[in-house]
């Protein structure tokens, strides 16, 4: 059913709460991010190397807590096992659109503002997991489109409207 994860087992409560305020703690980290990286990108004049920065602390950060939790070794495991669990093509290539949503964040911070972009970047996302979750892509399984969803999804759609329209500049519509 919808409500199942990778064990099998429907979240509870505390775990659905706990991690939509995690979800939200990270959504505040994007925004700083987002300023930071826009304001490196102009230092640097490059937002490719403020970009290539961004992902190289991170990659520092994820392989040492990797390493130091065991979660490499564990994954490796069952990638090697062949349990079910194995890497395709697209989990190497949706590392591309990490690197280019870095880069776009780097590029548009400082020209729309972080409020307009993050914005933009969740009505982006809300659509695109609308079409994740119809077509079952997500580890969720199916979850069908209602009217509350769709109707959600077309108030982000119309806050960027509003946000770009209302930007007191020139709206910079490709950026969005």
């Amino acid at each position: 059913t919808r409500d199942r994860v990778s064990s099998g087992r429907p979240p509870g409560v505390a775990s659905t709460v706990g991690a939509l305020a995690l979800a939200g703690v990270m959504g505040l980290g994007l925004s700083a991010q987002a300023f930071v990286n826009g304001r490196l990108g102009e230092r640097l004049g490059s937002a490719e190397l403020a970009a290539v920065v961004n992902q190289a602390v991170g990659f520092a950060f994820i392989l040492t807590t990797g390493i130091a939790t065991g979660a490499f070794a564990r994954a490796w495991l069952r990638v090697t096992k062949r349990d079910g669990a194995r890497l395709r093509w697209w989990h190497l290539a949706s590392s591309v659109n990490g690197a280019f949503f870095i880069i776009v964040t780097t590029v548009a911070a400082p020209r729309v503002g972080v409020a307009l972009l993050t914005v933009a970047l969740v009505a982006g996302q809300t659509v695109g997991g609308l079409a994740v979750d119809l077509m079952a892509l997500s580890p969720a399984g199916a979850i069908g489109l209602t009217s509350t969803r769709v109707g959600g999804a077309t108030l982000a759609l119309v806050a960027v409207t509003f946000g770009a329209l209302g930007a007191g500049t020139h709206p910079h519509v490709g950026l969005l």
